[in-house]
């Protein structure tokens, strides 16, 4: 879709490829960026399984305000391994489609 703007964009000026670049890089950057908002919020929710399994008698709204407590110090290094365990397998997911 950035392609497409960007070449309708900069077919009126002359500058095709300079306008497809910047609107290519700019798409990337939103994308990314909106991907680490999501993961951020997942982070929030990362471990509130463990213990609503584990203990008789709790809430789960007990066991989400635990895992933030949990994670108050330590989000963003959560954030980082998710992010890293998500491109390590984004080249397996593509190898298993191909194949």
């Amino acid at each position: 879709m950035t392609f497409v703007f960007g070449s309708l964009l900069a077919a009126s000026y002359g500058f095709v490829p300079l306008f497809t670049l910047i609107f290519c890089v700019l798409g990337v950057v939103i994308y990314a960026w909106f991907f680490v908002q999501l993961i951020e919020i997942y982070s929030l929710f990362f471990i509130y399984e463990n213990s609503l399994a584990m203990e008789k008698d709790i809430t789960s709204f007990t066991t989400i305000n635990r895992s933030r407590q949990l994670f108050k110090g330590v989000r963003r290094f959560v954030v980082k391994k998710i992010i890293l365990a998500v491109c390590a397998t984004i080249p397996l997911t593509i190898l298993t489609l191909l194949l």
